[in-house]
């Protein structure tokens, strides 16, 4: 990720560093709760109905369901190479979607999570809950209170090795933090542009595969009539 994509995140509450001990876990959340709060006291702060999982405030309600926002999470961020005819496309798509992606909860009991896409969402499918900070309107909903965990800022619920929690901060935990989700996307597109690179290196045509040789000498024969 370049320096100016860098600048772009962290500009938006998304902290890049790593989190490990207890105290990094606490000083990570007490970042991210500041962040919130001045974001709910500026002009538009009642108009945030949660923040997402990129630590981004959204003004109106997600009806994602919680397996699906895991499946984001644990699956290969996707990227295309860059200058390729479709990158605004993907760009854009991506963007909106992402703003759609709620911190989840996943009770797995200490157990790996699944790989496999289609074991992964049915694995989930009862396990996962959304996890959102009181920030936002959403909390004055007792109907939407009913189906979202509410994160306390718990630390050693976040340390709780019987539960995947994916707040987009915590690093010690078994779904990606935003830091996690970042490099391995960097990682991806690096290897997207060298490919890219490297195809456009190729030959074009089959001709171009083929060794130069010297013309036949048969090519300057004539006939008895041409003479």
């Amino acid at each position: 990720m370049n320096s100016s994509s860098q600048t772009n995140i962290a500009g938006s509450g998304l902290d890049l560093n790593f989190y490990t001990s207890r105290e990094d876990v606490d000083e990570c959340r007490r970042k991210e709760i500041e962040f919130r709060e001045d974001t709910l006291k500026g002009e538009k702060g009642n108009m945030v109905h949660h923040f997402n999982w990129e630590g981004r405030p959204v003004c109106t309600r997600s009806n994602t369901p919680p397996e699906h926002s895991l499946f984001v999470l644990m699956c290969l961020p996707r990227v295309v190479p860059r200058g390729a005819s479709n990158e605004l496309w993907h760009k854009i798509i991506m963007r909106c979607a992402m703003v759609y992606v709620d911190p989840v909860v996943i009770y797995n009991e200490g157990a790996d999570i699944p790989k496999s896409p289609r074991m992964l969402l049915r694995y989930a499918k009862n396990r996962t809950v959304k996890f959102y900070t009181r920030h936002g309107s959403w909390y004055q909903s007792k109907k939407e209170r009913k189906d979202i965990l509410d994160d306390e800022g718990d630390v050693e619920f976040y340390m709780d090795r019987d539960l995947g929690v994916g707040n987009g901060f915590v690093e010690c935990s078994a779904v990606k933090s935003r830091h996690q989700r970042f490099k391995e996307e960097e990682a991806l597109q690096s290897l997207a542009d060298k490919r890219k690179r490297k195809k456009r290196n190729l030959p074009k045509r089959i001709e171009d595969l083929r060794r130069p040789c010297r013309p036949s000498l048969l090519r300057y024969c004539t006939a008895a009539d041409e003479l």
